[in-house]
């Protein structure tokens, strides 16, 4: 087989693959098509204050900030960024849940979320 021969293959093999994996995951993109099309039409998320977050919930915000941005290099006597300033709450398309999508920490980045129910003890 020529190379050119080959190269028709294998992109007609992957377009195949890949029509495979879109009929396999139909439902799913629907599902979030209609998840987004429904949160469009949600009013702005309202917010929060930093004191209106308990403590626990305070800890798994920063808890969650490590994991995406890195801990604080606490061996070197840094403190971990603080939250502070204004955070944003909100609800789940189903109206069950709702939680922290931002907050501005003392370094000066925007971080996320935290799902309030579930710090509550309502995982849903």
């Amino acid at each position: 087989m020529d190379v050119s021969a080959y190269l028709v293959n294998a992109a007609t093999r992957q377009m195949a693959e890949v029509e495979v994996a879109e009929a396999q995951f139909a439902g799913l993109d629907a599902l979030i098509a209609a998840a987004e099309e429904e949160a469009s039409a949600l009013p702005p998320l309202p917010e929060t204050a930093e004191g209106d977050l308990t403590e626990e919930e305070r800890r798994e915000v920063r808890a969650a900030m490590d994991l995406v941005y890195g801990a604080a290099p606490l061996d070197r006597g840094d403190a971990p960024p603080r939250l502070h300033g204004r955070v944003r709450t909100g609800r789940a398309v189903d109206g069950k849940c709702s939680g922290v999508t931002s907050a501005r920490h003392s370094d000066g980045h925007d971080r996320l979320h935290i799902d309030r129910s579930t710090s509550q003890g309502r995982a849903r």
